[in-house]
């Protein structure tokens, strides 16, 4: 009767060990499921992030090179036609790029709000010097808008480097 009685306290020791080891195996395979969702929602809004910020460059660039393409026509003596039609793109993509501003700032992050809100205000003073110079009337007054127009391409370049700067930092860690 004693051997009976130690084997089935041996068999409900290992029952008691087995029950454990499956609950602590099934406790650290949740926790590590658990990790690995909280991976994937970081990593799908740092994509969203990176998305957004990678379309405010691109139409910060288009626009750019629409305006740069303006100036170039108008101060080269263009058919108004020319300046016109260039004028409506200018303001196109000056739309589309205040648009996409808004969109990098509330994707985030919050360290680089502020760097994207110093580019577009620049873009905005570059936009506000390319209207001048679109409704000068007297060919002084075009051609010292346009100088501005040049020259404000500069603190454009300078704001655009800054903001990249910080977003290099931020999205180069891992």
């Amino acid at each position: 009767m004693g051997i009976a009685l130690l084997a089935g306290a041996f068999g409900l020791l290992g029952a008691i060990i087995g029950s454990a080891a499956t609950l602590a195996v099934n406790w650290m395979s949740l926790r590590a499921e658990g990790r690995q969702g909280q991976i994937a929602r970081q990593t799908a809004i740092r994509d969203r992030q990176y998305e957004a910020h990678l379309d405010f460059l691109n139409r910060g660039a288009s626009f750019q090179d629409i305006a740069r393409e303006m100036v170039y026509a108008c101060a080269g003596g263009a058919q108004a036609e020319e300046c016109e039609r260039l004028k409506a793109l200018t303001d196109l993509a000056f739309a589309n790029l205040s648009d996409r501003a808004g969109a990098a700032q509330l994707a985030g992050p919050n360290s680089l709000a502020g760097a994207v809100a110093d580019l577009n205000r620049q873009y905005k003073i570059y936009r506000n010097y390319l209207n001048k110079a679109y409704g000068a009337t007297k060919s002084e007054d075009k051609a010292s808008a346009l100088k501005r127009c040049r020259a404000q391409t500069n603190a454009v370049f300078r704001n655009r480097v800054a903001y990249l700067t910080l977003a290099q930092q931020f999205f180069d860690r891992p």
